[in-house]
């Protein structure tokens, strides 16, 4: 049949089976999320986790992330195509369409198993009361006992965060982990406050915030992929991706806040090293992490040391100066605090790392591991940004490389997470980072397992699934390019 199809319309010659391909591929993945839309009613908050669509949800998001793992083998076909890459516009304003039409489909949908939300919009109202939001955590609103209204002149915050709960429906006892402060750093906090100022406690407005944000990260990425060389076809594999639209807009996390920024330094590091600079210091004053970067980012002017000293205090100033708020209050119920010293979920790696440890008779194994873990991912920035020779264009592979060994090492693996480093897919295509991202959402099925009280079966079987198939195709590829010392690590 396919060779009938060939002799009589010239299909493959003109490119017309590739995409079609394209087309059905994309259909799939619009499917797949208007899926998990319409089934997200079902997992109201209040109802038994028994009783959810859990099994669809995971089976139907996994296999939207296998389809779409299939764009990075049809998007160069397409481009090897004449006629159609003289046509690429077309076809991305295609998928672009489908991509955000997909995005605000979730507008009122009910976010699944996910409520970090709740704790965006609790500091948004407490920064636009003008009050800190690193100053007090839920539980200490909640201890407040609540006046029918404040006295005339009243200054004590606690009672006006206290109040503020009590007239929206005791806000503060829907947050997580109420004994602790924020540990979002204040330039989230800033996208917080402007939901607040628009309508307080309205998630859709933080939707709508995150796909404004989101548009203007496909806009760079699109500017970002021509810079580098790039058809600015490979953005949909940012834009179609299941997780990114599941975890940015059903599930509304905040990671997506930092995409622009982390774009904004591959786009000014050639022609404005210290303007990415600055957007280094706004990406670390979302989260912390991308400061382990900032060797990779400046190699390329390293041999100005004028030049790369600027760009090192540009960075450390900006991130202090936007991130003071959080790091002078630091203390035994800070939230980033709590975090950095001893969070630790549905992470595979570094619970073995733990282990190991242990079985060695330290002590202090966690925190020796987490030493272990950063000194590692440190070590591994400054040695592709010192030891290891790169090119401009070898830049968003370094990147890669280090914000996926930095997932699969942390203390916590959280698909969300995988919004970092699908970042940099668009410019480096992998298999093996593709593979992760799509089996990331088996995590969604701990939240049963726990129900039922077989959270041993999550932990010790589903997690090693999770990450130990893309683990080994990780290791494999990088047996292959040791190999081969001509090449370079960052093409893996």
């Amino acid at each position: 049949m396919v060779s009938a199809l060939k002799r009589r319309s010239g299909v493959f010659g003109e490119g017309g089976l590739a995409l079609i391909l394209l087309y059905c591929t994309v259909a799939l993945i619009a499917l797949a999320l208007v899926f998990v839309r319409v089934i997200s009613e079902r997992f109201a908050p209040g109802t038994s986790t028994i009783d959810h669509p859990y099994v669809a949800f995971v089976a139907v998001m996994m296999v939207a992330g296998l389809v779409w793992t299939g764009l990075i083998w049809l998007i160069p076909k397409i481009l090897a195509i004449q006629k159609l890459r003289q046509n690429t516009h077309k076809i991305l304003w295609l998928c672009l369409g489908v991509g955000f039409v997909v995005r605000l489909l979730f507008l009122g949908s009910t976010p699944i198993y996910e409520n970090d939300w709740n704790r965006y919009l609790w500091d948004g109202a407490v920064v636009t009361h003008g009050i800190s939001p690193y100053s007090y955590s839920p539980a200490q609103v909640l201890e407040v006992q609540v006046l029918e209204a404040a006295p005339q002149g009243d200054t004590n915050s606690l009672q006006t965060l206290a109040l503020l709960s009590a007239e929206n429906d005791g806000f503060a006892d829907r947050i997580n982990y109420q004994d602790l402060t924020t540990i979002y750093p204040p330039v989230a906090q800033s996208v917080f406050a402007l939901a607040a100022l628009i309508k307080p406690f309205d998630l859709n407005v933080l939707r709508i915030l995150f796909i404004i944000i989101d548009a203007v990260s496909v806009w760079l990425m699109v500017k970002a992929l021509r810079l580098y060389g790039r058809d600015p076809l490979w953005a949909v594999l940012y834009v179609l991706n299941p997780l990114v639209v599941y975890a940015g807009f059903n599930a509304v996390h905040m990671d997506i806040i930092l995409v622009p920024f982390l774009l904004l330094c591959l786009l000014w590091i050639k022609a404005r090293p210290q303007w990415a600079a600055v957007a280094l210091g706004f990406a670390a004053a979302v989260k912390v992490w991308p400061l382990l970067l900032a060797p990779i980012l400046f190699r390329t002017v390293r041999g100005n040391m004028g030049l790369y000293l600027r760009c090192a205090a540009i960075v450390t100033l900006v991130f202090l100066f936007l991130s003071a708020p959080i790091l002078l209050t630091l203390g035994d119920n800070s939230g980033l605090s709590t975090y950095a010293q001893s969070w630790q979920r549905s992470s595979f790696l570094f619970p073995l790392l733990v282990f190991g440890l242990e079985s060695t008779g330290v002590d202090t194994a966690d925190q020796m591991a987490r030493i272990i873990v950063a000194v590692a991912v440190s070590g591994l920035s400054l040695w592709l940004g010192f030891a290891r020779k790169g090119t401009p264009k070898t830049l968003p592979a370094a990147l890669m490389v280090v914000t996926l060994a930095l997932f699969l090492l942390a203390p916590t693996g959280y698909p969300w997470y995988g919004i970092w480093f699908v970042i940099y897919l668009p410019f480096v295509p992998s298999y093996c980072a593709a593979f992760l991202l799509s089996s990331l959402a088996l995590y969604y099925t701990r939240y049963a397992f726990w129900e039922a009280d077989q959270y041993h079966i999550y932990s010790q079987i589903i997690i090693p699934l999770q990450f130990g198939p893309p683990i080994v195709l990780i290791l494999i590829v990088l047996y292959k390019y040791f190999r081969k010392p001509a090449r370079s690590i960052e093409h893996a």
